[in-house]
């Protein structure tokens, strides 16, 4: 029979039936049969047979052969020793190289990429198939033989998966090849931004999947640190305050568990504008009145300025962002005039303060 290391089944179940062993001295093998040892050792500590005592176990290799032998065990025990621990690989035919390792990479909360060396000859076909651990989640897929991987999608977040391969030549079928993983935590879904104000925004999201402790919220503006705040895991909606004016935010969201966290989901968002404050008309004359105001706390790149009469435009002017006043000239005497001021920086507006004039 083949073996491979800390894969010894005839000898774990042929001790197990005849009664195994009591507690003894076990050699230090080669690193290889590390495994094979914590097997033996396991047998050794669960045996109750009342007739051993203390013995040693000893490993020797040769070529491709591993033997077992037992010092201080009585006469009647050493045939079961003999007759079962001993185990050789079986010979591999030149030019034959079969599948050995599954590699599992780029592991998402609901993918995984599965990749494995070409065999030799070439397969024909390879079923590739994979179960969750308590079998809820499982699929069966069969690839062409020339396939040396496959992404697997529409995994479950958070869940031990199974993944195994079994090379079709001919009409011959290999033993499957293992391996396994656990998928990640999935991030929250669909995060949106809603009711933004000059100081203040509130995101919403939906819920994942996986189960967790807390959401991590984490802000940060272009002139600031990285602001971040905890959240409970029932609450699916949260308003963020205390923010500058006209300033853009980077905003991320994702669950953690313990040490575990799952990927951000992200957005960004342009806080609004605030708004020129106290506009006042200054020095008023039958044709003409100095308008002055208080400039907001974002950066302005320009002022507009509307003035109406009748309801009906009678000019607007553009006025530089870094000045807070602006003359106005060529009124008619005793005529009302509105007056409306707003600001702008890049795409964005701020509100519209408003004055009436009498000349």
């Amino acid at each position: 029979m083949q073996w491979v290391a800390g894969e010894l089944v005839p000898i774990s179940s042929s001790l197990w039936a005849r009664g195994g062993l009591h507690p003894g001295q076990v050699a230090s093998p080669r690193p290889i049969f590390s495994t094979l040892l914590q097997i033996i050792y396991y047998i050794i500590l669960e045996s109750s047979h009342p007739s051993l005592h203390g013995f040693d176990i000893h490993f020797h290799t040769s070529g491709d052969c591993l033997s077992l032998s037992a010092s201080h065990l009585p006469l009647e025990y050493k045939p079961v020793l003999t007759s079962y621990l001993v185990t050789c690989k079986t010979p591999v035919p030149p030019g034959i190289r079969p599948v050995t390792h599954l590699y599992l990479s780029e592991g998402t909360s609901d993918s995984v990429l599965v990749a494995w060396s070409a065999p030799a000859p070439p397969a024909d076909l390879f079923i590739l198939s994979y179960s969750s651990a308590d079998g809820t989640d499982t699929s069966k897929v069969t690839l062409d033989g020339s396939k040396t991987w496959s992404l697997v999608q529409d995994l479950l977040p958070s869940t031990h998966y199974m993944f195994s391969l079994i090379t079709i030549q001919g009409d011959v079928s290999s033993e499957p090849i293992t391996a396994s993983l656990i998928t990640e935590m999935d991030p929250p879904k669909e995060l949106a931004v809603s009711d933004v104000t000059e100081d203040a925004v509130t995101i919403s999201w939906i819920k994942p999947l996986a189960h967790f402790e807390y959401y991590k919220l984490s802000y940060q503006s272009a002139r600031g640190q990285v602001n971040s705040e905890m959240i409970d895991r029932d609450v699916t909606n949260y308003t963020l305050s205390s923010l500058f004016p006209a300033t853009e935010y980077e905003i991320s969201l994702n669950t953690v568990r313990g040490g575990e966290e799952s990927k951000p989901v992200s957005t960004s968002v342009f806080t609004a504008m605030d708004m020129p404050a106290e506009l006042t008309a200054l020095n008023i004359t039958p044709q003409g009145a100095l308008l002055r105001w208080n400039a907001p706390q974002s950066n302005v790149d320009n002022y507009v300025l509307t003035i109406t009469h009748n309801q009906l435009t009678a000019d607007t002017f553009l006025v530089e962002g870094n000045k807070h006043e602006h003359q106005l000239s060529s009124l008619k005497p005793s005529t009302t005039y509105s007056v409306a001021l707003y600001a702008t920086k890049g795409p964005l507006t701020s509100g519209t303060v408003i004055t009436n004039i009498q000349t």
